[in-house]
This record gives C-alpha cells, sequence and structure tokens, in this order.
C-alpha cells in the first residue's frame, strides 16, 4: 500500500467506531436479519446514530431487497459512481452525493429524489412516521451499493479496478463519518467453492481484514442447514488473524436451539421467520420498524411477534457489546 492509502485509511480509522462484515452462505437470512437489526441498533443504542452500509455484492441484493429500483438509485452514489467523481474531480465529493435509506422511504427534493416506492395498505402511514422519527433523531442509514442499473460493470477480478473501489469506500467513511460500517457481501457458495473465493476475493478479504468482528448467520432449522451454512465461519477461522473475530446468529431457528459444543463461545443468538417478516420484506419495509407502526396504530402484536422483538431487542445489545469490546489495534490492513 502506498503513504496515501495509508494516510486514508488511518483518517477514516482515526473517527470510525466500528466495523461490521456479514458473511453467510445464500438463503441464510441476511436480507430478512439485517435490516431489522440496523434498526434496532440505531432506535434503541446510543453509540450508533449513524450507519454507513457498504454492499460488496454485483447483484443489488441490498436495494432489491429493501425494494429500492436499481434504476431509481443514482449512479453517483454506488461505489463505481463514486470513483468517477473522484477520478473527475480530483477527489472531491459529499454527504449531499450520498443516498440514505431515509431518502428512498421518504424522498429527498435537495438532492432530487422521489420516494423510491409508495404503499397503499393501512400500516403505510404509520411506517413512514416511524422513519420520520429515526430522521428527527438525527439517526440515519447510508446505502452504499457496489453498482447499479445506471453505472455498473464492476470487475472484482481485477486487482487494479478493486483497489480503486476500495479507495472510494474508505473515501465515503472519512466524508459519513459514521458511527458505525456494516460491510454485506453477496450470499456465498459451498463450502468448496466458498474456500476458492475466500482464497482469490481481495474485496472479499478485505471486508474481513477490515472487521472488528465477522457476523455469519447459519440456517438451524435442520440439521442439514446447519452444516451447510456452519462451512463460512469453519473456513475463515481456518486463518489464525480471523478467528477471534468470528461470531455466528442462528437464523430460522427455535427458541431452544442446540449446537455442537465447538462453536458455542461464537454464537450470539437466534431468530426466529414468520409469515409476517415474509409479508414486511415483500413490501420492502423493515420488519422492525412494521412492528412499530403496528403498535403506534392501536393493534396489539401477537405472542409470535412479541418474541422477535424481544429477540431482536437481544441481539442488538450482543452486537453493541461485540463492537464495544474490539479494538482497531487488532486489525489486519491486508488487502486494503
Amino acid at each position: 500500500m502506498v503513504d496515501a492509502d495509508e494516510k486514508q485509511l488511518t483518517s477514516a480509522m482515526d473517527h470510525l467506531a466500528k466495523v461490521l462484515t456479514f458473511v453467510s452462505r445464500r438463503g441464510a437470512g441476511v436480507w430478512s436479519t439485517l435490516p431489522s437489526l440496523t434498526a434496532e441498533l440505531l432506535s434503541k443504542r446510543r453509540e450508533f446514530a449513524s450507519i454507513l452500509w457498504v454492499d460488496l455484492g454485483l447483484r443489488y441484493e441490498m436495494l432489491n431487497h429493501l425494494r429500492i429500483v436499481p434504476t431509481w438509485f443514482p449512479g453517483r452514489a454506488c461505489t463505481l459512481g463514486l470513483c468517477d467523481l473522484i477520478a473527475d474531480d480530483a477527489g472531491t465529493f459529499s454527504n449531499q452525493t450520498l443516498v440514505t435509506f431515509e431518502d428512498s422511504v421518504l424522498g429527498n427534493p435537495a438532492k432530487a429524489l422521489e420516494p423510491a416506492c409508495a404503499w397503499t395498505d393501512d400500516l403505510a402511514d404509520a411506517y413512514l412516521e416511524q422513519v420520520k422519527g429515526l430522521q428527527r433523531r438525527r439517526r440515519g442509514i447510508t446505502l452504499l451499493p457496489l453498482q447499479v442499473a445506471t453505472r455498473s460493470g464492476a470487475d472484482l477480478d481485477n486487482p487494479e479496478a478493486v483497489a480503486g473501489y476500495i479507495a472510494c469506500i474508505e473515501a465515503a467513511i472519512s466524508t459519513t463519518r459514521p458511527d458505525l460500517v456494516m460491510f454485506t457481501c453477496e450470499g456465498q457458495p459451498e463450502g468448496s467453492l466458498f474456500s476458492v473465493r475466500l482464497a482469490r476475493s481481495t474485496m472479499l478479504q478485505y471486508a474481513i481484514n477490515r472487521a472488528h468482528r465477522v457476523i455469519c448467520l447459519v440456517r438451524h432449522d435442520s440439521p442439514q442447514r446447519f452444516d451447510d451454512g456452519i462451512a463460512v465461519p469453519a473456513l475463515i477461522g481456518q486463518r489464525p488473524e480471523w478467528a477471534e473475530r468470528i461470531r455466528i446468529v442462528l437464523t430460522r431457528s427455535p427458541a431452544d436451539f442446540e449446537v455442537p459444543a465447538a462453536f458455542h463461545a461464537q454464537v450470539l443468538g437466534s431468530l426466529p421467520f414468520g409469515d409476517f417478516i415474509g409479508r414486511s420484506i415483500s413490501r420492502g419495509r423493515i420488519p422492525l420498524l412494521d412492528l412499530a407502526a403496528t403498535e403506534a396504530s392501536g393493534r396489539p402484536l401477537t405472542s409470535e411477534e412479541i418474541s422477535y422483538s424481544e429477540r431482536m431487542k437481544a441481539m442488538g445489545c450482543r452486537v453493541s457489546e461485540e463492537v464495544s469490546e474490539s479494538d482497531y489495534s487488532t486489525l489486519s490492513q491486508e488487502g486494503c
């Protein structure tokens, strides 16, 4: 790494609180879990008033699961677009360039953005009020997809191109000065193919090296699903410098879950999946905020919904504790 890159990374670290990287098998539930976990951290945890969510995948997964049409998202505001701005404008862009979750829901006339989607169901107004509440409390999520429909063509096999993407991500961290950065990587293939990807992908290695904690979601609704999903953290943990950072969240898991003793220390807890979660996701809404909107509208929550809210709250506490205990001095800068 050249001196300029080292200064940029050090500058980002000086004001960045913590970094979480999520790496999981396909179908593990990242996109049905992470938005609610993000809302929980913003709503209840004082130390996280702002989050930068960086999606490192090629498939528009962040946008698709938030029901943001990729053509709506401004090309200049994705990682590839920022690279263009840096090349054209001698390295300058601002928070006004970037797009937040609140922009996508409420619109933002200052950025010439209309809401990305509109809802007509009975909870629509109450849901919008929940998002406005985050905005009033100056709590927000900045979204940084790797590419969008109007600016695509990311080449993750080109080391020089990847180095440029990483530099732009670090510039976005320095610009937004978030309390927490979350990296999400597209769903990973089965064990043998993931091992190859892990060895070859500079972007994936960067995300793991940069993280204080690497959180792997593992489906736990059957022994076969568990064995399939646990291969991801097991392979990451083969590198000693990564092993201590790994934590596991069990998804679609019963309350009385059991896991092999070898993984007990890494498991943060378990989260269920219910029909109400699927309904929220299909509408492009965050399930936890949908439940808050439900309560605000006067309808009591079901026992299933109450259990989900309580377990998500507990998960938020565990994640907060984990990142509070971590230390920049243990981080590797390989791949940056």
